[in-house]
């Protein structure tokens, strides 16, 4: 494994919110009759910058191949900071924080963040819904330099299951003509390397014993891990930054796997963004989206 095991000191925040989560998991669940607040709190934190070892086997992990981030932070390395920020929003809710799903997530980038920078980071909540046996939660996070503007807006939807869910009839879309820009590996130990990186040790991504009991049967990959090597694939193939990205996670990257294929759209949308698709070597759909 290539990325140093001693940027897990650098992980505090996340170990710790991911140990409350396993106690709360253990605990009671909580009263379902419970109401979560009228009003949510904007959580508001100054954090300094992740160390420019980190930024480097981050970088690295994530497929960037040429210079890009050489004096500025990855825009996508929220994955490494935002999550504890997130977390005491949602432990506020009457949902229990063990059934939490990560759906997906979105980014708007309007400058970059210089590296070595103390980041402002304000999260709110901008929708909590109830429906089909399922919670759905929209949380917002502005991101900037603690000195300067606001650089990012970060999207993260999550969700929980609270019932049963009845099966609807999608109503039938016509896909727009896709084209693959290419595709990336997943090793065997890459959930593990991502769990160092970010701090997010859940057990799925790299305890094959453990992973084999869940739903996947097997370990998978994040779902931001997901999500971080599709955006660079895409700004590496179309040498070009990304502006805004905003995606859906389907189904899981298999660790090891091959062949992650990102296809996108021939044609833009009526706001001028294309789609894209992430799928394995199966034709399986793991991701939706769409980006600037």
């Amino acid at each position: 494994m290539e990325t140093p095991i001693k940027l897990l000191l650098e992980q505090g925040p996340m170990l710790k919110t991911l140990g409350r989560i396993a106690i709360k998991t253990a605990l009671p669940s909580k009263d379902k009759k419970a109401k979560n607040p009228d009003v949510f709190p904007v959580v508001s934190e100054i954090i300094p910058s992740p160390s420019p070892e980190l930024i480097k086997n981050y970088v690295r992990w994530a497929g960037v191949t040429d210079n890009r981030y050489t004096t500025t932070l990855p825009p996508h390395m929220f994955t490494q900071f935002a999550l504890p920020i997130c977390t005491k929003q949602i432990e506020m809710t009457r949902y229990n924080l063990g059934g939490i799903i990560n759906q997906g997530c979105g980014i708007t980038i309007y400058d970059a963040i210089p590296m070595g920078s103390d980041l402002k980071i304000d999260c709110e909540v901008v929708s909590i819904n109830e429906e089909n046996g399922r919670a759905r939660i929209h949380q917002r996070l502005a991101i900037g330099p603690a000195s300067g503007k606001k650089a990012l807006d970060v999207d993260f939807y999550t969700a929980f299951i609270i019932g049963k869910s009845e099966k609807k009839t999608k109503k039938r879309e016509e896909k727009p003509e896709f084209v693959a820009l290419g595709a990336w590996d997943a090793k065997s130990n890459d959930g593990f390397e991502f769990g160092v990186l970010t701090g997010d040790l859940n057990p799925i991504h790299w305890i094959s014993p453990i992973a084999k009991m869940s739903p996947f049967k097997g370990k998978v990959l994040h779902g931001f891990g997901m999500f971080v090597r599709t955006f660079e694939l895409i700004q590496c193939e179309r040498k070009s930054d990304i502006q805004s990205m905003d995606i859906r996670f389907i189904s899981p990257v298999k660790l090891p796997s091959k062949g992650n294929e990102v296809w996108v759209s021939t044609t833009t949308q009526e706001d001028g963004s294309y789609r894209l698709e992430q799928r394995n070597n199966a034709g399986k759909v793991q991701i939706i989206g769409h980006f600037q």
